[in-house]
């Protein structure tokens, strides 16, 4: 039967492999308790009112806390990046005072329309990869 650290040397390549191929910028693996003040300091961005009108965020913030809360059997972590930089300088239209400046994320598709398909597929991959 194979070890937990002959997985992961098998998996995490393949993982960030993969979702390279998605269209990830970056890709890592963490433990679920590598931030141990990260509920702290969401509690204290949400209290100071940074999250704005998403009251979303603060309805959902205990299981946001920490993510042992939704999966308290989870060890690991995987977080994954999309880029939204553009192939131009996007501080290059603040030299045109005539000209509209769009934020980067703004100009292109919806990243919740992108993102979620994306992490599907790489979720059944790693499912079907993992479990073999």
């Amino acid at each position: 039967m194979p070890t937990l650290i002959s997985d992961a040397a098998r998996l995490v390549p393949a993982l960030k492999a993969r979702a390279a191929e998605a269209g990830f910028a970056a890709c890592g693996i963490t433990s679920t308790a590598a931030i141990p003040t990260a509920g702290e300091r969401l509690y204290a961005f949400l209290g100071a009112g940074h999250h704005g009108d998403m009251d979303w965020l603060a309805g959902t913030a205990e299981r946001r806390a920490d993510p042992r809360a939704l999966w308290p059997e989870a060890r690991s972590a995987v977080v994954l990046a999309q880029s939204y930089a553009p192939a131009h300088d996007p501080l290059a239209v603040l030299a045109e005072p005539e000209r509209a400046a769009i934020s980067c994320y703004a100009q292109r598709r919806d990243y919740h329309d992108t993102m979620k398909p994306a992490l599907k597929r790489l979720a059944s991959w790693f499912s079907e990869v993992a479990a073999a």
